[in-house]
């Protein structure tokens, strides 16, 4: 009877280890939601100084990176897609139990939600990363209409089909990707939305907020005043603001102002912080990486002049924000690169002995008349010695590791996360050179000068060019229209 009691309880043990594992495969991993908590419970109690909180308006616009480096704040963007003030609320009640900030920041366009209760998929992104307890169970009585808890509750009945869709990333620590390592909750968006904003400076009138909006909002202010923790609120600047949402964040800023609580509303501010809508949204609602650095810059500055906020750059304990600013701002380094369209600037970059971290794989094709004195010119820059045969080279640091131009014609360099194969076509091979990264040809255009340029800190080819003849004697670049930008990691609002 005792062996039987102890073969059953090792049969249970094994089979709860077994899906205990396959739920940690299956289990969703949006980083809009659900990661940014994961990576907010690997903190050390009391490092965050400065807590974000709110939707995608808050971890889309408040750059960590930006407000380390030029203030040393270590602040961290806790939110989720069109996250509604009570998932707020019981995110704030759920940060509180590890750290305790010297300021909380809310952004609060979120306090304009009319529906009490939110699409499945924002329900899943704003619950599923929290850790059981009294709390979650709360933040999921919230957000679930009464008739369907229980069909989020298990929670595996809204992931268990995954398993078609599991990939490497999911059995691999922060889905194989660098950004998570050091991850302090922003998503910096690369795409570029040309548009204009709206004078909304004559809008007075007061509108409303829904009575479960406003509940949760005041509430997020008297807990915030209860932990004796200063708390500011923020509208954060978006160019599709309408004169009834301007309504209702003054009645937003009204509660705040009946609190004793500071109240910015930066759709109203822009030219103080020196943006330019045509240039810095990434789409109607959200800044990109030119407009949150702007209006980050400018948050740092009035953090810093109103409230005692420690530098901590440089102190020990930290170094995970000095790692995720300079990821950051490899990023954007990265989208200006993809951004460049002139020839010579973007050779001269690329051929520098300080474009340090990089590998640059070269292809060409060509190597005849007027288009192999392009040719020549660019292997001139890497010092790559004869175009008198098109080849391919890899090439780090301005100079060549590897080129074949003779006999040889294969190269395969292992690299983080990614391999590259470098191959010189036989003569009667029709495809050509290839730089092939993954088992997926990179080349822009046949029968020209192809670059693939591929970054060792973000571990991914980062860009793809193709040099090809212009009018007039001039050579242009080329790449493929999804290569010019970087989708962020998040969505919605």
């Amino acid at each position: 009877m005792k062996r039987t009691v102890i073969r059953i309880t090792i049969f249970i043990l094994l089979l709860a280890a077994v899906l205990l594992y396959c739920n940690s495969i299956l289990f969703p991993k949006y980083g809009d939601g659900i990661y940014d908590l994961k990576k907010f419970y690997e903190l050390e109690d009391n490092t965050v100084d400065v807590l974000f909180l709110g939707n995608s308006r808050c971890f889309e616009n408040f750059s960590t990176g930006t407000l380390w480096d030029e203030y040393g704040i270590a602040a961290f963007d806790l939110g989720g897609s069109n996250q509604p003030p009570w998932n707020t609320y019981h995110y704030l009640k759920e940060a509180l139990k590890t750290q305790h900030p010297k300021l909380i920041v809310m952004e609060a366009s979120n306090t304009k939600q009319y529906e009490d209760y939110s699409a499945q998929q924002y329900i899943v992104k704003n619950n599923f990363g929290l850790k059981w307890s009294r709390n979650k169970v709360d933040s999921l009585l919230a957000s679930i209409r009464k008739e369907a808890r229980f069909t989020y509750i298990p929670e595996w009945l809204r992931y268990h089909y995954r398993y078609t869709d599991v990939e490497k990333a999911d059995f691999v620590k922060d889905q194989g990707n660098p950004l998570y390592r050091d991850w302090k909750g922003f998503a910096c968006n690369f795409m570029t939305y040309p548009t204009e904003g709206k004078d909304l400076s004559g809008i007075t009138e007061v509108g409303y907020l829904s009575e479960k909006s406003e509940w949760y909002y005041n509430h997020i202010i008297e807990l915030a005043q209860q932990e004796g923790i200063p708390i500011e609120i923020v509208i954060a600047p978006y160019s599709d603001c309408y004169e009834d949402e301007m309504k209702a964040f003054n009645r937003t800023r009204q509660i705040a102002e009946e609190k004793g609580v500071p109240f910015m509303n930066c759709v109203l501010m822009t030219e103080e912080m020196g943006l330019d809508y045509s240039v810095d949204m990434a789409d109607p609602v959200h800044l990109n990486y030119r407009g949150s650095s702007k209006f980050s810059s400018f948050i740092g500055r009035h953090i810093s002049e109103n409230y005692d906020i420690p530098d901590r750059r440089g102190e020990a304990g930290y170094e995970s924000w000095q790692r995720h600013a300079d990821y950051i701002r490899r990023m954007i380094s990265d989208q200006k690169l993809r951004e460049c369209t002139d020839v010579g600037e973007y050779l001269d970059i690329i051929s520098s002995e300080s474009f340090d971290g990089y590998e640059v794989f070269l292809s060409i094709e060509n190597a005849e008349g007027d288009y192999g004195q392009v040719a020549k010119n660019v292997l001139d820059g890497f010092d790559a010695g004869s175009v008198e045969t098109a080849g391919v080279w890899h090439i780090r640091n301005g100079k060549v590791v590897w080129g074949a131009a003779g006999d040889d014609r294969d190269h395969y360099q292992d690299l983080p996360f990614s391999s590259i194969h470098l191959k010189k076509a036989d003569e009667d091979d029709e495809e050509g050179n290839r730089i092939i990264a993954d088992n997926r040809d990179c080349k822009v255009r046949d029968g020209f000068i192809n670059i693939v340029i591929y970054d060792n800190v973000t571990a991914s080819v980062e860009d793809s060019v193709a040099i090809i003849p212009g009018e007039a004697g001039q050579v242009i670049l080329e790449r493929k229209e999804e290569q010019t930008v970087q989708s962020a990691v998040t969505g919605g609002e």
